[in-house]
């Protein structure tokens, strides 16, 4: 499972285990990413508190399924903040389903080779 630490405790050499974006749903790394002191102070800068690094006993598998349920997470909040309703009625939430689908798949992750 990956791990949540806050910026100020990135370590030389942690891998990012799910992309970071900023409130604009641009992504400013992306999953994989070998961390260095010079992304600490700039995920600083650009206001990020917390990420998900990928710990030693993680295995692939855990990091698929952790990093798909905290995108689903983070695209709920996201759809909740920019719609300011929750649904009422079925056709509301059909809506609401594609508007998460549509969000989600802009952070799909790139496909193992």
């Amino acid at each position: 499972m990956p791990k949540f630490i806050r910026v100020e405790e990135i370590g030389e050499g942690m891998v990012l285990a799910s992309p970071v974006t900023n409130k604009f749903n641009q992504t400013l790394l992306g999953p994989g990413t070998l961390l260095t002191a010079k992304h600490k102070s700039l995920l600083k800068t650009w206001g990020v508190q917390m990420l998900a690094i990928i710990s030693e006993e993680t295995s692939n598998e855990e990091v698929d399924t952790s990093v798909t349920q905290f995108l689903t997470d983070d695209a709920k909040r996201q759809l909740d903040l920019r719609l300011g309703w929750q649904p009422e009625n079925p056709f509301e939430q059909d809506l609401y389903n594609m508007a998460l689908k549509q969000i989600l798949d802009t952070h799909r992750l790139p496909e193992a080779e």
